[in-house]
């Protein structure tokens, strides 16, 4: 083929294209098989909601934005004096646990043989007297003494409620697994491997070294 013909095939397809982009662009002759569908996102106005992160025990400061009811976003708050706006991205992902779909939501009881995972959804008055029948069976059984209370780290809002229902109760126990797993003994190997104390952001004890305005000696 000459160079005369391969230069006219080229200008023919170039022409091509710039029509077809012509038309696309200026909605004539167009054809699509797209469907029409509502928007996947809610057209209500955001709402901006000053809040705290429950991740961890530092409780950085965030802001919820709310949709139609949703929370839709999460990020720092500037006006957190320690965080100053930052978080990390364990308190961003706050927005999957807080919809993810086998999160428990109410109360259920266990259905069928124990290990089987199946479960019914039951209303709080029945979990709160199934709870309370258990109790007074265990304290016929067992006396006072029987009761053992157990709870998260720190950084559960409930922390101190375990402690003082068994206070309520009169005797038992308590069981801190996060203390005695992870604080206590980080609190007593620190100091034997290059003598400092505390060393985790998440429990304070060292936020100032996080703080560039903060002058450390």
């Amino acid at each position: 083929m000459s160079s005369t013909n391969l230069t006219r095939r080229s200008f023919m397809k170039a022409s091509a294209l710039a029509a077809g982009a012509a038309a696309l662009g200026s909605g004539v002759a167009t054809v699509s098989n797209l469907v029409e569908s509502d928007k996947a996102y809610a057209a209500d106005e955001v709402k901006l909601v000053h809040t705290s992160c429950r991740a961890c025990i530092s409780n950085c400061g965030v802001i919820a934005h709310v949709q139609n009811g949703r929370v839709v976003k999460l990020e720092g708050d500037p006006a957190d004096p320690m965080s100053e706006g930052r978080v990390c991205p364990k308190g961003l992902s706050g927005i999957q646990a807080l919809y993810h779909p086998n999160r428990n939501k109410y109360p259920m009881k266990r259905v069928g043989e124990r290990g089987g995972n199946q479960w019914e959804r039951i209303t709080w008055e029945e979990a709160i007297d199934t709870i309370a029948d258990a109790l007074m069976d265990m304290k016929e059984k067992t006396g006072l003494e029987g009761l053992l209370c157990s709870t998260g780290g720190g950084g559960n809002p409930q922390f101190f409620s375990p402690p003082r229902f068994r206070n309520f109760w009169g005797a038992g126990n308590v069981f801190e697994p996060g203390c005695a797993q992870c604080y206590l003994p980080r609190n007593y190997t620190m100091p034997l491997i290059n003598g400092t104390g505390d060393t985790s952001i998440a429990d304070s004890g060292c936020a100032e070294l996080y703080n560039p305005k903060v002058s450390i000696d």
